[in-house]
């Protein structure tokens, strides 16, 4: 499968063109969405921009996240984020129980789990807290957890807040050590 070069889909009319060459050309594109070729030659022409089902249809086929289609990146916090957060979701025994354990609306919760929307830091440390897991593995994957006692991890939360689009007015964290499991704040 072609590869697209960055100049190739630099607006939503190039990586539109792009998914319909790569998948045979205007004729087989639209048998396979169902999109009429002439709409689909407006959108690839820059003369039109497709609706939200469209999109959806045109992401699909062509196997791009609707993400990259709209915008040429490739969703990196959003979906890595929803993947642990659903694992963390099973583990818990499901939406419903993670959203009332951690007082996020279940629809929020839903949006989240979806990879549709990005919590505000408070409900990351909350889910964090709730969940029993570590900031870093529920923001990057990462898990430090089983590291060598006196190991420590310097995060650079401007980094991260930048990387995963969070409000970074909504970030606090603190730096504690203790020989027991309740510290004093």
């Amino acid at each position: 499968m072609k590869q697209a070069k960055k100049d190739e889909t630099k607006t939503l009319s190039d990586r539109i063109k792009f998914l319909i060459l790569k998948n045979g050309g205007y004729d087989s594109f639209s048998s396979k969405t169902g999109i009429p070729v002439s709409t689909l030659s407006n959108y690839s022409a820059g003369r039109n921009d497709p609706k939200s089902e469209p999109m959806g249809l045109i992401a699909d086929i062509g196997g791009v996240s609707i993400q990259w289609l709209a915008t040429g990146r490739e969703p990196t916090y959003s979906e890595s984020f929803a993947e642990r957060l659903n694992e963390l979701a099973d583990k818990m025994g499901g939406s419903e129980a993670l959203a009332k354990e951690t007082g996020i609306n279940h629809d929020n919760m839903l949006d989240y789990l979806d990879g549709m929307r990005t919590p505000q830091a408070a409900s990351v440390v909350s889910i964090s807290r709730v969940g029993g897991v570590s900031l870093e593995w529920l923001l990057t994957g990462e898990d430090t957890s089983s590291q060598p006692a006196g190991y420590s991890i310097d995060l650079d939360w401007g980094a991260i807040t930048k990387k995963f689009d969070i409000d970074s007015t909504n970030v606090f964290s603190c730096l504690m050590s203790g020989d027991h499991m309740h510290p004093t704040i």
